[in-house]
C-alpha cells in the first residue's frame, strides 16, 4: 500500500540477499508497527517496529543510560537556598580515588572544607570538599560546593534523602560515584563535572549519576521501597532490563530503572520516542511499580 509515493499501510519488502524479507506495517516509507522480518542468516524477528527500528530485541535497552539523556540541566529549577561554611577539618572516609578501592576496604585521610547547604522544606545536606593538594583554596571549594548544592536542588524531592556528599579529587579525570550501603551519604570524584561546568552534556551526565546514587540510598536505607513488590515487578519483566549495567545485580537494576522511569515518564521530550517505546516494552512492570509509588517529583515536572 502506498500514499503520496511512500509505503503506507501493509506491505512486503524482499531484500537483494534473496532470503531476507519483511512483511508488515509501513508508515511514510519506513517499517513502523507490527511486522515479521526474516534475515539472510536464518534468524527471524516478530514484533513491533518504530521508524525502521525493531523494538524489544535482546535483554536490555542500552549498554549504559548515562550517555543518552540530558533530562536535568543547569537551567532547570532548583530548591537550593543558601550555602553556609561550617569549618575545615581532617576527614577519614572510604577511598574512591580508584574504582575498586572502596570495595577493598581502603580508607583515605584528607583535609576538607565543610559546608551546609539549605533547601526548601527544611532540607539540609553537609558537603565535604577535599582541599586540593593542601592548597587551602577556599574560593574554589565554595564554588564546587555551590555547584553540587544547586544540582542536588534539581533532584526530585523524593530522592533528597542523603545527609552528606563527599567531593574528592577536584577536577580529576573520569567520573567515579559511590553510595554508602550503611549511611545516607555518597562520594564522588568531580572530574568532568567541574572541568566542563558550562557543558550541558557533562552537567547532565553528572546529574544523572546523582540520581543513580540517590536511588541506591532510597532503596537500601529509607524503608520506602517494599522489597517484595519490587522483586515481583522485576520477575514479571522476565529478565529484561533498561541497561546492561542494570543486569549486574538487583541494586544496580533498581537505580538504572529509576533513571529510565524518570526519563520516560517525566522528561519524555528530552529523549527520542523510540527510547520511550523501548523502555515501555522492556520494563513495563518496573515502570508501573514506580508510578504507583506516587513520588513527590517537585521541582521536576
Amino acid at each position: 500500500e502506498f500514499k503520496d509515493g511512500e509505503a503506507n499501510g501493509l506491505g512486503t519488502e524482499t531484500f537483494s540477499t534473496k532470503k531476507g524479507k519483511y512483511v508488515g506495517e509501513w508508515r511514510r516509507g519506513m517499517k513502523h508497527g507490527q511486522g515479521t522480518e526474516k534475515f539472510s542468516n536464518g534468524r527471524k524477528y516478530v514484533g513491533e517496529y518504530y521508524h525502521n527500528k525493531p523494538i524489544n530485541v535482546g535483554h536490555f535497552v542500552y549498554e549504559q543510560v548515562l550517555p543518552y539523556w540530558s533530562f536535568i540541566t543547569q537551567f532547570d529549577p532548583t530548591t537550593f537556598r543558601k550555602l553556609i561554611f561550617k569549618k575545615e577539618k581532617n576527614i577519614t572516609t572510604s577511598n574512591v580515588e580508584k574504582d575498586a578501592d572502596h570495595k577493598s576496604g581502603k580508607t583515605k585521610l584528607f583535609r576538607a572544607f565543610i559546608f551546609e547547604a539549605e533547601f526548601e522544606d527544611n532540607i539540609t545536606v553537609e558537603i565535604f570538599v577535599e582541599d586540593e593538594k593542601d592548597k587551602k583554596d577556599f574560593k574554589k571549594a565554595k564554588r564546587v560546593a555551590l555547584f553540587f548544592s544547586r544540582m542536588y536542588g534539581r533532584m526530585p524531592h523524593f530522592l533528597k534523602n542523603t545527609d552528606r556528599i563527599y567531593v574528592h579529587g577536584i577536577g580529576k579525570g573520569s567520573l567515579i560515584w559511590w553510595a554508602s550501603q550503611t549511611k545516607q551519604e555518597f562520594h564522588l570524584r568531580s572530574g568532568q563535572c567541574i572541568n566542563s561546568p558550562s557543558s550541558t552534556s557533562f552537567y547532565s551526565r553528572c546529574a544523572v549519576s546523582m540520581v543513580h546514587e540517590l536511588a541506591h540510598g532510597l532503596q537500601q536505607l529509607t524503608g520506602v521501597i517494599p522489597p517484595s513488590k519490587w522483586l515481583k515487578a522485576r520477575k514479571l519483566d522476565k529478565k529484561k532490563y533498561c541497561s546492561k549495567y542494570g543486569k549486574k545485580n538487583k541494586k544496580e537494576d533498581f537505580a538504572e530503572s529509576m533513571i529510565c522511569w524518570i526519563a520516560a515518564r517525566h522528561k519524555p521530550d528530552t529523549i527520542t520516542q523510540f527510547d520511550v517505546k523501548q523502555i515501555n516494552h522492556f520494563i513495563p512492570n518496573r515502570l508501573k511499580f514506580f508510578d504507583e509509588m506516587n513520588f513527590n517529583m517537585y521541582p521536576m515536572q
